[in-house]
């Protein structure tokens, strides 16, 4: 075992030589903040550590550039495996009333711009099961990955309403992710929202990306 003398000559050394102090505790097991002990103090130690710094900044600069540009790489060619299949489903379908129904309501009341969250939100019961029959049968969606949350005016029955979208959309209540509840501004509101606003969604890039180009073929069909 090296004495302490010659631990810190060694550390020296090897801090000449440029290296970091991870790179010397991994040389000698001399612990990092020994090293900083003996050598922060000293001036061509503080001029390596800022040229350290430098060329890690630009390899971290550099590495990032490189997986920047892959990732991108990779996005585009993962979009345009979805978009292929998009178009080879839409060709299939294009005259199913089912899938042109559900894609007409998505392309009016869907969420667009959630960046892979495929949402729908509404009072209508007959909208939202067309929604969710236009899911299974068209993006084939798992069950369990499908989510519902409420928005309810106080007046409402909780329980009930649960109830009422649990059994039509056939969607268990224990994928009721939130439902939230409001003072009730009128009568009126009360009865127009009797079952409150539903929004039936899961989470999914693929399908998101596919449901805004069957829109986009949809529109030059028409």
């Amino acid at each position: 075992m090296l004495r302490p003398t010659q631990d810190r000559d060694l550390a020296i050394n090897l801090r000449k030589q440029s290296k970091s102090y991870s790179e010397i505790y991994k040389l000698t097991g001399i612990p990092k903040s020994t090293l900083s002990d003996w050598l922060s103090n000293e001036d061509w130690s503080t001029k390596i550590k800022s040229s350290l710094t430098k060329e890690n900044k630009k390899y971290y600069s550099l590495n990032l550039s490189k997986a920047l540009k892959t990732n991108a790489k990779i996005k585009n060619l993962r979009d345009e495996k979805f978009l292929k299949e998009a178009s080879d489903i839409y060709s299939i379908y294009r005259q199913d009333p089912l899938f042109l129904s559900g894609l007409n309501l998505y392309w009016g009341e869907g969420a667009k711009r959630s960046h892979g969250c495929v949402s729908v939100t509404n009072t209508d019961p007959n909208m939202l099961r067309i929604i969710a029959n236009f899911y299974r049968k068209y993006l084939k969606v798992s069950e369990d990955k499908l989510r519902v949350s409420l928005f309810l005016y106080k007046d409402l029955d909780a329980k009930k309403a649960i109830d009422f979208w649990s059994t039509l959309l056939n969607i268990p209540e224990n994928q009721f992710i939130k439902t939230r509840i409001v003072k009730s501004r009128t009568h009126l509101a009360t009865v127009r929202y009797k079952y409150g606003v539903c929004t039936l969604y899961f989470s999914n890039t693929e399908f998101h990306t596919k449901i805004l180009e069957w829109i986009r073929l949809l529109s030059l069909d028409l």
